[in-house]
């Protein structure tokens, strides 16, 4: 259900960056491969883009990596979940490419080898972090092939928590790689991780409201307006459960690209032989190096006749990060993070019926006991968000660490539904 648009930099990062002004595209590769240590194999094309160029680009890509007879149902599905509860969303192919119209500054494209500089009136204090971001990209690109690594290497079968996490190692090394640099260009050395660690850390925690709010009050956007003052705006507009996810990618990404970098550039390397599994190892990095895996449910194996009378439209994995967007959805910010940090797995799958009505199922599994508990009160509370239990199913299952859920259907059937989800988190 997730789509990547190859390797946007977006204004909300650019808008922060403290470097100085240049467009020596090769001056910053060398600025690069002095910060990583590694050399690039050949020299990136930077090249200027008009709107609708780049609008021509992403309808073919999305036209590309969008899952058939999916971009139908993608609100139906994102409601069900609990991802969104907001207006009609419109036509999802649509409002995806009027998201990256509305932030995209530029991107590298890993087809054609070259980055393009879609917002041609950004100021020199945003075009040098700007060129560094998409420099990084290419360097990654010559190195790991991200076409392979975001896409192909799986043939399609990595879920969204898989893809987030990659995606935020590609989007993670690229912000941290321009941190350094904006550091570098402001102080004239390459500064220590001591240095930078708790500006790090500060920026993993914002929030894209907070974001927006930094980019409005901007010197930046009050100089130039135009196309800045729309991204903050569009900021704004844009639903939590994309522009989240999306803000997550660069800067939780950039909080874990950090903390493996303790161990040297070589283990950021490693980060694209032995990816991360999934966004609880972007939020802990610990996990990741203790290679701590999440637990699997194949809602795909029950037994078909639970489902009589229903069309399946999607089966995924929601992950820790999009965890603490429900929750925020339903007016439960405060709960967010404590009531998906102990995550250790789920899946979930959507059905629909004749008369559109759906049917959603939810598979946890959790860390602790404690974990499980705070989980399933802080779900009451989405539960309670949604109407509680009246006209529609709701209904939850605890059964030590697995937490399952039931929403829509039959009353009666979704003890059943909850009983086989059971039985697939008691398999080893």
């Amino acid at each position: 259900m997730r789509l990547i648009v190859a390797a946007v930099a977006f204004l909300f990062l650019t808008a922060v960056a403290m470097a100085d002004s240049s467009n020596e595209v090769a001056e910053i590769q060398a600025l690069i491969e002095e910060i990583r240590g590694k050399s690039f194999t050949a020299a990136i094309t930077a090249q200027n883009q008009t709107l609708e160029e780049f609008e021509a680009y992403l309808d073919r890509t999305l036209a590309k990596q969008a899952q058939a007879g999916l971009a139908g149902h993608y609100e139906t599905i994102v409601r069900a979940v609990g991802l969104y509860t907001g207006p009609p969303l419109g036509d999802f192919l649509q409002m995806t490419k009027l998201v990256m119209m509305s932030l995209a500054a530029a991107y590298y494209d890993p087809e054609t080898e070259a980055f393009s500089i879609v917002m041609l009136d950004l100021p020199d204090m945003m075009r040098r972090p700007l060129f560094v971001h998409e420099l990084t990209h290419g360097l990654q690109d010559q190195h790991h092939d991200l076409d392979a690594y975001l896409l192909d290497m799986s043939d399609g079968t990595l879920n969204d928590d898989e893809l987030l996490a990659r995606q935020s190692v590609v989007e993670g090394e690229a912000t941290y790689v321009m941190t350094v640099a904006s550091v570098k260009d402001l102080m004239g050395i390459v500064p220590s991780r001591e240095l930078l660690g708790l500006s790090i850390d500060m920026q993993a925690d914002l929030s894209a409201k907070q974001m927006s709010g930094m980019l409005d009050s901007s010197p930046a956007t009050r100089q130039m307006g135009g196309g800045l003052a729309e991204a903050a705006k569009a900021i704004d507009e844009i639903p939590a459960f994309m522009i989240e996810t999306l803000l997550g990618s660069y800067l939780k990404g950039q909080a874990f690209v950090y903390a493996v970098q303790a161990g040297g550039w070589g283990a950021v390397d490693s980060l694209f032989i032995d990816p991360p599994v999934s966004t609880e190892q972007i939020l802990h990095p610990d996990k990741y190096i203790a290679r701590e895996l999440p637990r699997s449910f194949d809602l795909n194996s029950l037994d078909n006749r639970l489902f009589d009378g229903w069309t399946h439209l999607h089966t995924n994995v929601m992950g820790e990060l999009q965890w603490r967007v429900v929750f925020d959805e339903h007016g439960l910010g405060d709960l967010a993070k404590s009531a998906s940090d102990g995550w250790d797995g789920d899946a979930y799958a959507v059905y629909q019926d004749d008369d559109g009505a759906t049917l959603m199922l939810m598979a946890t599994h959790w860390d602790t006991d404690k974990d499980a508990d705070v989980f399933e009160a802080a779900y009451q509370g989405v539960i309670d968000a949604k109407g509680g239990h009246g006209d529609v199913t709701r209904l939850m299952l605890r059964d030590r660490r697995f937490v399952g859920i039931v929403e829509g259907g039959d009353s009666r059937q979704a003890a059943n539904r909850l009983e086989a989800m059971k039985s697939l988190a008691a398999r080893p």
